[in-house]
């Protein structure tokens, strides 16, 4: 259906019809209820921005298994808590923590592959760039630089990726 006959529906009910439903939304599906929990209490979101943080580190350190570092599980995490997050500066620090993560993961065990730096670069601008938009360049620009230092002397071409991405938004 268009968006337009949504909009019909919505604009007929009473507000006490409204209410009813969006109470049953609540009650049927998970994820009208998380929006809702994060809208309420949005301290919630803190223990939300943990797990997605967690979805990650086990792709590069999981407890039990083999590293999967699987790009798709990354992305979709970033994505999929973005889509969630009230606050931007917890959807600006899970894109850093991608970052941190990956640094760390390299620094454990060498030098991996350009496509795994090509990701992590990719990252790194979307979350300059969503701090930028946002308006968050106080709160994290000594993380990025620090994430920038980091680079430093890991191969293909990454230190210097990593500076001109930064340099692309912090003067």
């Amino acid at each position: 259906m268009k968006e337009n006959k949504y909009k019909q529906y919505i604009n007929s009910l009473k507000d006490n019809e409204l209410k009813k439903d969006i109470y049953d939304l609540i009650k049927l599906f998970p994820q009208v209820r998380e929006y809702y929990d994060l809208r309420i209490n949005p301290k919630l979101e803190k223990e939300l921005l943990n797990k997605y943080k967690h979805i990650i580190k086990q792709e590069f350190f999981p407890q039990k298994e083999d590293v999967k570092m699987r790009y798709s599980v990354v992305s979709e995490a970033i994505i999929e808590f973005q889509r969630k997050a009230t606050i931007p500066s917890n959807a600006a620090e899970l894109m850093l923590y991608y970052v941190e993560i990956a640094l760390k993961f390299t620094e454990s065990y060498g030098d991996i592959g350009e496509k795994f730096y090509i990701s992590v670069e990719g990252v790194f601008d979307k979350a300059l760039n969503y701090i930028l938009k946002n308006g968050l360049e106080d709160e994290f620009y000594k993380e990025a630089k620090k994430l920038v230092l980091r680079s430093k002397g890991i191969g293909w071409d990454f230190e210097d990726n990593m500076e001109e991405i930064f340099y692309k938004y912090f003067d």
